[in-house]
């Protein structure tokens, strides 16, 4: 009896989990294109707390843009702190402005390639995230 307790509700559980929708998603700066395209909806492609980029241009920062949707900004940022020592350096990016700034840098068409990866970022969203509400 206990078994099919345990089962019945891990079946829920999973049931339930896979059908709601995340809050947030984690991507990496390069998803968003180039830094030319991207800097003005998520900054500079180096370490937020610093004034400029390291002098060697293959230097390779991780830093990760938190797209966030139905969730308090101060909640994302909690979860994701930027922490210097650790050099942990997150972006925070609401739904609606990705989606704007993909959709129309998708629409400017700037490289296929650029834009072939705008798409797939588009798509990760809206796999986690859900689809925009017309």
């Amino acid at each position: 009896m206990m078994r099919i307790a345990a089962v019945i509700l891990s079946v829920v559980c999973a049931v339930g989990c896979a059908t709601a929708p995340a809050k947030t998603v984690v991507l990496s700066y390069c998803d968003f294109g180039p830094q030319v395209a991207a800097y003005e909806t998520i900054g500079m492609e180096w370490w937020q707390w610093d004034n400029h980029g390291d002098p060697d241009p293959d230097y390779q920062y991780d830093i990760k843009v938190v797209v966030y949707r139905d969730i308090p900004l101060n909640q994302v940022q909690e979860e994701y702190p930027v922490l210097i020592e650790e050099k942990k350096d997150y972006r925070y990016l609401p739904y609606a402005k990705a989606m704007e700034y993909l959709n129309n840098t998708i629409e400017d068409n700037v490289t296929l390639e650029v834009t072939e990866r705008l798409k797939k970022t588009r798509l990760e969203i809206e796999k986690k995230l859900g689809k925009p509400i017309k």
